[in-house]
């Protein structure tokens, strides 16, 4: 489910994008759980942390291979369902893991049709978080960022937070970063 956040240049979808959410979206970008995450988690443990790297895929090319990729693998799922053999939906399952598992690290990248660094800055003067073009106001990016930390709407799944994501929420909310600073007018 998508989180809408105001940007200084309108509204723009923030959220996961995938089903095992691996993915985060930020208006057209795409970007691994994994490394949002530990730039969050930097900014969050040091307050002096004004500039990072994202490494970002298209997120229409994403969206679109992902829509494929579901739809086949919901096919082979149906065909092995109806075929009634254990032995072909063993089959289905272990090539879903292996094709999840090669859509991380390098293999994520070619996926997503390659990937740009996007730098991401605390403009603490402005009140804002600038990731690549989306200029975010630090109100925003932080309930954005404690969005991420905590696994969505839902939550991580069977509510177990992965390593990488553990703490962070926490460590957000206790920050001196200005990424994560409210406004004085709010």
């Amino acid at each position: 489910m998508p989180l809408i956040i105001q940007t200084l240049s309108g509204e723009i979808e923030t959220g996961f994008c995938a089903g095992y959410m691996a993915e985060v979206c930020i208006g057209d970008y795409t970007v691994p759980t994994t490394d949002l995450c530990q730039l969050l988690g930097m900014f969050a443990d040091d307050p002096s942390a004004r500039r990072g790297k994202l490494w970002m895929g298209n997120r229409r090319e994403y969206t679109g291979r992902m829509n494929d990729h579901l739809v086949s693998w919901t096919s082979h799922l149906l065909a092995a369902f109806e075929s009634g053999s254990l032995e072909h939906l063993s089959t289905v399952k272990t090539q879903l893991a292996a094709k999840q598992g090669a859509m991380s690290g390098t293999g994520w990248m070619e996926f997503a049709g390659g990937s740009t660094p996007i730098e991401v800055v605390v403009d603490d003067a402005a009140w804002v978080v600038c990731v690549g073009k989306h200029k975010i106001p630090t109100v925003e990016f932080r309930e954005f960022a404690r969005y991420i930390a905590n696994g969505g709407l839902l939550g991580w799944a069977n509510r177990q937070t992965p390593p990488f994501a553990q703490g962070i929420a926490g460590r957000i909310k206790q920050s001196r970063n200005p990424a994560y600073a409210i406004a004085a007018s709010e």
